[in-house]
Formats: C-alpha cells, sequence, structure tokens
C-alpha cells in the first residue's frame, strides 16, 4: 500500500508540474491525458503484476536475448577472441556493447523493407491514435521512436512537419528524447540491464511521451488534418528508386556503423572530460578536508529529491540522483554505464524504477540533435522550434521519470 500512495504522490506532483508550465491550461484534452497516463499504468501492472503479461516480457525478453546472440556471432567473426565477453580481462566496451547495434539497426532496416515494422506501426499507432485522440502524425512517430533513433523517426514523418501544428511538432521532439530506439535498447542490455525493463520502458515511452506533451502544449489548431492513409512509412534508398533487400541491409548497417562511432566517441569525450572535472573538484575539496567532492556527488544531492519523488528510498536516493543527473546532463549511456558499477547498492524495486527512469534520450546533447533535424527539415519553423527545445528536454524527463514512479507501485 506504501509503494502505491508513494507512486500516486509522486506522480501527482509530476504531473502538477506540468500542468503548471501548460501554455494553455483551458485547451488540455483530458481524454487524452487520461488515457495516456491510464496505459502507462496498465502497462506497468501487466510487466509486474499480472502473469500473462509477465509471460509476454518474458518470452519478449528471450526473443531479443536470441537476437542478441544471433548477433554475437558476427561479432565473433570479424572480432575473434575479442568479442567473447567473458574473456580474460574483461569484455571490450566498443566491441559488445556499442558494435551490436550495428547488428540490430540492419535487422530493423530489413524488417521495414519486407513491410513487417510498417504493420506494427500502423495497429499500434492507430490504437493509441484512437483511444488518446491524438493526430496520425504525431502517433505514428511516437511507435516508431520505439525501434529507431530521434532522427529516423522524425525523417519518417518528414514531409508533414512544416504544415503540423506546433502542439505535433513539440509531440514529435518530446517523443523523440523521451524514448529509447531499439539499437541502444540491445546496446543497454549488454550492459546488463535487465531487458524485460528496457523492453517494458520502451512502450511505456510512447503513450508517455504523448501525454506529457500535450499537457504542457495542448492541440488548438483544429484545422490541421491528417490521415493515416496519408503517412508513409516506406524506406527508400535513394531518391526514385525503390530499395532491394541488399539496400535495406547495407544501408542499416551503414547507420549502425554512424551510431556505433558516433556513441564512441561521445563516450569518450564526455567520460574524459568528466575525470578531468573530478579531478579538479577534489582538488579544490580538498582544501577544505572534502576530497570525495566529484560530478557525481554534486548531481547526487540535486537530484536526490527527485529520486525520493519516484520512489527510491532515502538512504539510496543521492546515489540514485547522481545517475538521474548524469542521464540529463550528460547522456544515457554514461548513466547506464555508471549504474551498472553500482546496481548491487539499490533494492529491486529501485532497480526497476531506475532502470524505466534513465531510458531515455533526454539529455542536453539530444537536445542539439533534435534541433538539427527539425530544423533542416523546416528551416522556415526556424524560431518556433527553437523556442520549445528548453520545454522539450523538460517534458521528455518527465515522461521518462512517471515511467519509473509508475513502475515503483507496483513493488508492494
Amino acid at each position: 500500500m506504501i509503494s502505491i500512495l508513494w507512486g500516486v504522490m509522486g506522480c501527482s506532483v509530476l504531473l502538477a508540474i506540468v500542468y503548471l508550465f501548460s501554455e494553455n491550461k483551458k485547451a488540455v484534452n483530458w481524454q487524452t491525458f487520461l488515457i495516456g497516463f491510464l496505459l502507462q499504468v496498465i502497462l506497468g501492472f501487466v510487466v509486474l503484476r499480472w502473469s500473462v503479461g509477465v509471460s509476454i516480457i518474458e518470452f519478449l525478453s528471450d526473443g531479443v536475448n536470441a537476437i542478441m546472440s544471433a548477433g554475437q556471432e558476427g561479432l565473433t567473426f570479424v572480432f575473434g577472441e575479442l568479442a567473447d565477453p567473458d574473456r580474460e580481462g574483461g569484455s571490450i566496451f566498443v566491441i559488445n556493447v556499442l558494435a551490436i547495434m550495428i547488428f540490430l539497426t540492419s535487422l530493423i532496416s530489413i524488417l521495414y523493407h519486407f513491410g513487417i515494422m510498417q504493420l506494427f506501426v500502423r495497429i499500434v499507432g492507430g490504437f493509441i491514435s484512437r483511444f488518446m485522440k491524438t493526430r496520425a502524425v504525431e502517433s505514428t512517430n511516437a511507435v516508431t521512436n520505439m525501434f529507431l533513433g530521434m532522427t529516423q523517426s522524425a525523417i519518417s514523418v518528414k514531409p508533414y512537419i512544416s504544415n503540423i501544428s506546433r502542439s505535433q511538432v513539440f509531440a514529435i521532439m518530446v517523443g523523440g528524447l523521451a524514448s529509447v530506439s531499439g539499437a541502444v535498447l540491445f546496446g543497454l542490455v549488454a550492459l546488463g540491464i535487465p531487458v524485460e525493463y528496457l523492453l517494458s520502458a520502451a512502450v511505456m515511452s510512447a503513450p508517455a511521451g504523448l501525454m506529457v506533451a500535450k499537457l504542457m502544449i495542448p492541440e488548438t489548431d483544429e484545422a490541421v488534418q491528417d490521415e493515416w492513409k496519408d503517412i508513409d512509412l516506406a524506406q527508400s534508398s535513394a531518391e526514385g528508386e525503390d530499395p532491394t533487400f541488399m539496400d535495406a541491409l547495407i544501408n542499416g548497417s551503414r547507420d549502425g556503423v554512424t551510431l556505433t562511432v558516433n556513441s564512441a566517441m561521445v563516450l569518450i569525450a564526455i567520460i574524459g572530460l568528466v575525470a578531468l572535472v573530478d579531478i579538479i573538484l577534489g582538488s579544490i575539496g580538498g582544501l577544505v578536508g572534502y576530497s570525495e567532492l566529484s560530478l557525481n556527488l554534486i548531481f547526487g544531492y540535486l537530484f536526490a529529491p527527485v529520486a525520493f519523488l519516484i520512489g527510491i528510498p532515502w538512504d539510496e536516493a543521492i546515489l540514485a540522483g547522481g545517475l538521474l543527473g548524469e542521464k540529463v546532463i550528460l547522456n544515457e549511456f554514461v548513466a547506464f554505464t555508471s549504474f551498472t558499477e553500482v546496481i548491487d547498492q539499490f533494492s529491486e524495486k529501485s532497480v526497476a524504477i531506475l532502470s524505466f527512469a534513465l531510458a531515455g534520450f533526454a539529455n542536453i546533447g539530444s537536445v542539439g540533435i533534435v534541433l538539427g533535424i527539425m530544423l533542416g527539415i523546416a528551416p522556415r519553423r526556424n524560431k518556433e522550434i527553437q523556442s520549445m527545445a528548453g520545454k522539450s528536454l523538460f517534458a521528455a524527463t518527465i515522461a521518462n521519470l512517471l515511467n519509473g514512479a509508475i513502475i515503483g507501485m507496483f513493488f508492494f
């Protein structure tokens, strides 16, 4: 009972904050809000408390592990013993964690080539659109975010971004930041994060992102129309050409290489800079007898109240707050990497809450990526899109925290 009341309190506070910053409180569609929140709660119950739901998640988890094993064969063929995660000296991060994303992006590209992903997106996106009363473009984008990164998912609705409403543009920005793509999900699984939590978080992020976005910037443009029959989810290999199977395989692999290299470069830069800052902070702290001062410790104290709000016990809140701070200020890979190093210091409930709360691209660096994508697609909406950058980060962060708070309700 305490967990339920704690979760209800956390969700209420988070949603009240979003409502407080809503651009147009009178225009909020309460059906969108209530159905979106209800979907999150139902999904939380399904993955943790309903025996059938638990069995489904276990089945899907086994499928993910099987796919991971298949991808591992490719890594072993190319890198040999270096790809063995149990090798003497430990696993190599760029091979065992990042390079697996190459395999998954190619697999997703092939599934799009054969129309399998499009069918799933239309079914789930149509369900969300009908029950949450959201438009086709934003609903499509929310579902594609489960598999594609924020770049590809935004491109999937590229022809519509110039003409859709401000509310829909914001929903697309928030959806990209609140989600975690399939490729990155595989990387996080390789880190050792429970796959069942990551799968559930990926699904819950769709209604969560839409709900929070529509609460902060409600739809007011009734003249905007979009129909599911007009949404084209096909992926072309080149302008005017029909993609072949090999196009899908090669282009998907190329996207995976880009994602892997970019992730590696960002991690090298960020972790190196954090280490440098920690050296400086430790030196400064040493002057006053506090040599333990570090960036993570500062994040811990700043975000500890947030961690406590979503259900983390106070004796674990400072450590959890450090992870939440790393996720928002740095990125999710850095936060999850730190998480794996201290995961044994958390209770089972806290591990679940943090797995959901950290599963998203909501960080400062990703906002820059979203801006680059959206401004490239719709340059004439430059000022409008830039004005929503900070709000999109805030809304996506709240969506991830809501997922964590809801999951915490079911640990009793």
